[in-house]
């Protein structure tokens, strides 16, 4: 049930055509988890500054259950960083992620939830 989340002022036509696929890859390696539960959503073209400017920044959210830790969350923002300043030439200093650990009972799927 991993879930990423990137809100960016990169234009989506800026995006490569695989950058779904890639990072959905990079996630599943990260966490150790299949690539099956894994969603990523991404909002293009928002309308964002960061440290006071407008140049390509994005701020990220990833939701998991389990394999979110303080050493693990280190290898996954370098995973994550790592791929949208390749992908999107967006400089490391011009992003944050937060990081949520959810419970099996705080995840629906399939028309229940991971607890049940």
């Amino acid at each position: 049930m991993p879930s990423l989340t990137i809100t960016t002022n990169v234009p989506k036509d800026e995006f490569p055509k695989d950058f779904l696929a890639g990072m959905t890859e990079i996630l599943a390696k990260s966490l150790g988890k299949p690539e099956k539960y894994i969603c990523v959503v991404v909002h293009p073209g928002t309308w964002m500054s960061f440290a006071g400017t407008e140049e390509a920044c994005a701020n990220c959210k990833l939701e998991s259950i389990g394999k979110l830790s303080q050493p693990e969350n280190i290898e996954h923002t370098k995973a994550i960083m790592s791929y949208l300043s390749e992908k999107l030439r967006i400089t490391k200093d011009r992003m944050y992620i937060a990081f949520r650990d959810s419970s099996k009972a705080d995840m629906g799927y399939n028309g229940t939830t991971f607890a049940a």
